[in-house]
């Protein structure tokens, strides 16, 4: 075969895999993000979503209201040993709020809204007309 022609699919086809391949039961495992890049990426993506007046109000809520509540009624019942039903009660009620209230404000962090699922899709577009283009070999730094 001449260096300057390019070699065709048969051509490549009649090499074996071994060549190409050759452990090809060892996969490579990608790297574990660690913890503290994660945080960081998290933060960086839903940065937005903690400005949001809703997680606000939960937040003054649970820290002013049900917190300090809850937080006295588990004291009285532990170190006062104070035994009434509506000690209880009240002492239930108030950890599924701080319960349910977290999982309200981790569910408005990691949904996503529609300006990202748009933004996203247009991403997906460009990327397959970008391939699509390479294939066909049109120069993308061309000006159409």
């Amino acid at each position: 075969m001449n260096q300057r022609e390019r070699p065709s699919i048969s051509s490549l086809s009649s090499i074996p895999s071994s060549f190409w391949n050759p452990l090809p039961h060892v996969k490579p495992t990608p790297r574990k993000k660690s913890i503290s890049e994660s945080v960081k990426f998290f933060v960086r993506k839903r940065s937005s979503k903690f400005l949001r007046s809703e997680i606000w109000s939960i937040l003054v809520t649970l820290a002013l209201q049900d917190g300090p509540f809850f937080a006295v009624r588990v004291v009285a019942i532990s170190v006062y040993h104070a035994r009434s039903f509506l000690l209880y009660f009240f002492t239930f009620k108030n950890f599924l709020i701080l319960v349910f209230q977290t999982y309200r404000i981790a569910a408005i962090c990691l949904e996503k809204d529609e300006h990202e699922q748009e933004f996203q899709e247009k991403v997906n577009t460009m990327k397959r007309m970008s391939n699509a283009a390479t294939q066909l070999g049109i120069p993308l730094h061309r000006k159409i």
